[in-house]
C-alpha cells in the first residue's frame, strides 16, 4: 500500500506515530535531541515493541514483533539524522506553500442508491448505518 521507499509498518496495523513521540531509546518519555544527543544504529528491543503494541492495543505474532522493531529502529534512526540539520535559517512553513486553496463550485451528482449504499453494511435502521454506541 506504501511506496517501496516506505516500511510497510505505514501500511495495515500501523503504530499511530503519537505513540512512538513517547518512546525513546531508553524508554523514558520523548524529549527533542540536542546535537550530542544523537546516536545511530541503537535498535529498539523486543520489549519496547512489545510496549508500543499494547498502547496500540495491536496482538503482534512473533515475527511482526521482529519486522516492526526492525523498521521501527530504521524510522528513529532517520529522525535521528533529521536532527543533525542546521535549520535556524530556514523559515517556519505551513501548507506546502500553498496562498489559497483551488475551489470549484459546487455541483449537484446523482450519488449511489441507498439500497447499494447500505448493502455492506453490518447493520442498518431506517436507511441509515447502524453502529454500536460509542458510550454505554
Amino acid at each position: 500500500c506504501a511506496p517501496s521507499n516506505l516500511p510497510s509498518l505505514l501500511c495495515g496495523n500501523s503504530i499511530p506515530l503519537n505513540l512512538l513521540r513517547k518512546v525513546s531509546y531508553y524508554n523514558t518519555p520523548f524529549k527533542p535531541f540536542g546535537a550530542s544527543d544523537i546516536m545511530f544504529n541503537m535498535p529498539l528491543t523486543l520489549h519496547e515493541v512489545e510496549h508500543i503494541a499494547r498502547l496500540a492495543r495491536l496482538h503482534l505474532s512473533p515475527e511482526q514483533k521482529e519486522h516492526y522493531r526492525s523498521q521501527l529502529s530504521t524510522i528513529l534512526d532517520h529522525i535521528a539524522r533529521l536532527q543533525e540539520l542546521d535549520t535556524r535559517d530556514v523559515p517556519p512553513t505551513t501548507g506546502g506553500g500553498l496562498t489559497e486553496m483551488p475551489l470549484r463550485e459546487d455541483q449537484v451528482r446523482p450519488s449511489l442508491p441507498v439500497e447499494q449504499l447500505l448493502s455492506n453494511a453490518a447493520e442498518s435502521q431506517e436507511n441509515q448505518f447502524k453502529i454500536p454506541p460509542v458510550f454505554d
